[in-house]
């Protein structure tokens, strides 16, 4: 499952690691579409607009402690697809915002100064621009093909992380992310630990 000499080839000059604050991170169920609204009967006033779900989550051990020791060797930034306050709250409610201060922080619908419909490059290109990084110094960590295509159209290598993907699933996910154009793809966040360290030639603890 883990990428050979050809993921290695990619990764090699990577010191930043792109984490998708949507589903990499953490779990995010993510339909692809809302359901349309049931229809109000003729004359009746219109309903408010449904207030915005809290964040839901907890901290989890198996991404804050290999988050940790990724930031001791690259620099760590979220990528989200939502605004800058959802993202906010997901980090603070998982205990992971400690790795991602708010100018690492990068949103699909408030940082790219004209923001895309999903799926796009232009939040992936915008965070490389803003943290000045040349071709081969980022990869990102995404679990979705949709988020994989974004990066890969911004010029980023990508890892498939199926840490959050049902078991039943990761087969066909699997496929879905390496046809999106995943140089690797693995199923914990300590495998890209090793993945990143072993291209890279660093060690896991200095």
């Amino acid at each position: 499952m883990i990428g050979g000499a050809a993921a290695a080839r990619a990764l090699r000059e990577v010191r930043w690691v792109l984490c998708d604050a949507d589903g990499s991170l953490f779990p995010a169920p993510r339909p692809d579409r809302e359901p349309d609204p049931v229809p109000a009967p003729v004359g009746a006033r219109a309903p408010a607009p449904a207030a915005p779900a809290a964040p839901t989550g907890s901290p989890d051990p198996r991404v804050l402690e290999p988050l940790r020791t990724l930031s001791e060797h690259f620099g760590l930034a979220a990528i989200g697809s939502g605004t800058d306050a959802r993202t906010a709250a997901r980090l603070e409610v998982t205990g992971t915002a400690r790795y991602f201060p708010p100018e690492l922080r990068f949103s699909a619908q408030d940082s790219p100064p004209r923001p895309p419909h999903e799926p796009g490059p232009a939040v992936y290109r915008f965070a490389g621009q803003c943290l000045g990084l040349g071709a081969g110094q980022a990869v990102a960590v995404e679990d979705r093909a949709a988020g994989t295509a974004s990066a890969v159209a911004a010029g980023w290598p990508v890892i498939g992380n199926l840490l959050f993907v049902a078991p039943a699933e990761r087969a066909v996910r699997e496929v879905e992310l390496r046809e999106a154009g995943a140089c690797a793809v693995v199923r914990s966040w300590w495998d890209v630990v090793g993945l990143l360290c072993t291209a890279t030639a660093r060690g896991l603890h200095g």
